[in-house]
């Protein structure tokens, strides 16, 4: 998404997808710490706060780009774990050498 923002071709577009990415991070961040909820209706509850906020407003963004802004921002949020490449993955059996 950072990339769009870079390539957008005007001061206005660009500061939209900011505007767009800023909404995607504080609905994200506000949903990490709902139970019971699962991650894909999150993503929905996000993608609906985030394109709501926006038609209200006034502008006029695909759904694509704010679908785009909101998985970024589960990326960067809390809900997605940190992976340490480096370790071996948990899988819960246990091998008996």
């Amino acid at each position: 998404m950072v990339e769009k923002q870079k390539h957008a071709k005007t001061v206005q577009e660009k500061e939209l997808l900011g505007l767009v990415n800023s909404l995607a991070d504080n609905a994200v961040n506000s949903l990490v710490s709902a139970q019971g909820v699962t991650g894909p209706d999150k993503f929905k509850e996000a993608t609906k706060i985030v394109g709501g906020t926006l038609a209200d407003k006034g502008f006029d963004v695909h759904r694509e780009t704010v679908e785009h802004a909101v998985q970024a921002a589960y990326e960067k949020s809390d809900l997605t774990p940190t992976v340490d490449p480096n370790k071996e993955p948990q899988t819960g059996v246990v091998v008996h050498d």
